[in-house]
């Protein structure tokens, strides 16, 4: 099921708070900030399924959908100690956090038909925040670009709602399709390594940014600069974490819908044929006619039933 934003449960950012917020990302290593000073870590995290708890990589949707709701972005310092003035060139109205798609025509018949977001909170409140397509694009794909300024500001430890909320528009994706997506450091690639995203000595100075866990993101430009040196060196390193820390991207897979039985990537007549087949009626197994290994029931409840029927009714994209 694909919740719209504005439905998404609000008990879910528990999950994020205090402890819980640095916990459900798991153990990140703290980069020397290089002049002796404590370590801090700036983390910039993708979330790609709000309804799970913790920061998830990976979210499955059904054949047929067009459109993925609830990503979400979230930066955060879990020592509160790192202080800037904002994100980003915001003359050239890019060149700063960017999120985007990486396609992969190889494997996918399917495509990423956009990629839009929608200003949350600000990593610092009062902060002045906006998305914008970029005029210089870091990716292959579909892609936007977050831009933040206003007066020096401490970055939180434990945000309670992400830096930016994304809604990705999926065209003819088919059943096996993985799309890939990557958050990147825009400033770093431009200057090639010079500079970063975040400003701490001033405003828009663009000094401070890289990738602490090297992912090796491709993008137009090449190969994403995954450098964890900060610029300069009295600042704070950024860890942009988005799937896995092997590399890869956070990623939408397709898979089959509840009552496509025959995996043709539509639920329709032929699945409704092997339905019938299998239902046992209220507080009933699946009939004994049920064709060996297809699983009608949809609720999980053990029995096929009217429950389960409604689920595949829901489902149905045919006619009969």
């Amino acid at each position: 099921m694909l919740w719209p934003v504005e439905t998404v449960p609000g008990s879910w950012l528990k999950a994020f708070v205090g402890a819980g917020l640095v916990g459900a990302l798991g153990a990140s290593p703290l980069a020397s900030a290089g002049d002796g000073t404590a370590n801090v870590l700036v983390v910039v995290v993708v979330d790609m399924d709000p309804l799970e708890p913790g920061f998830q990589n990976h979210r499955e949707v059904p054949a047929g959908t067009q459109r993925v709701e609830g990503i979400s972005i979230w930066v955060y310092d879990p020592s509160e100690t790192a202080t800037i003035y904002g994100v980003g060139y915001i003359g050239g109205l890019d060149r700063s956090i960017a999120f985007g798609h990486v396609p992969d025509k190889n494997t996918n018949r399917g495509l990423v038909a956009s990629v839009s977001g929608t200003v949350g909170q600000p990593i610092v409140p009062g902060h002045f925040a906006y998305i914008t397509d970029g005029i210089e694009k870091l990716f292959a794909g579909p892609e936007f670009q977050y831009i933040e300024t206003g007066d020096p500001g401490v970055i939180p430890a434990s945000p309670t709602e992400p830096i930016v909320w994304v809604d990705v528009e999926l065209s003819e994706a088919r059943i096996g399709d993985v799309f890939r997506f990557y958050v990147g450091d825009m400033t770093r690639v431009w200057l090639s390594g010079g500079g970063g995203a975040f400003s701490t000595r001033g405003f828009l100075s663009l000094d401070t940014g890289g990738d602490a866990v090297p992912d090796r993101t491709p993008t137009v430009f090449g190969l994403d600069a995954d450098a964890g040196v900060p610029v300069p060196p009295a600042a704070f390193p950024v860890d942009f974490v988005d799937g896995p820390l092997t590399g890869g991207g956070a990623t939408i897979a397709v898979v089959p819908a509840p009552g496509d039985f025959d995996g043709d990537g539509d639920v329709d007549l032929s699945d409704f044929t092997v339905f019938q087949l299998c239902f046992g009626g209220s507080n009933n197994p699946p009939a004994t006619t049920c064709p060996p290994g297809i699983d009608a029931d949809l609720d999980g409840d053990g029995d096929v039933d009217l429950a389960d029927f409604i689920i595949f009714q829901q489902n149905f994209t045919g006619s009969l």
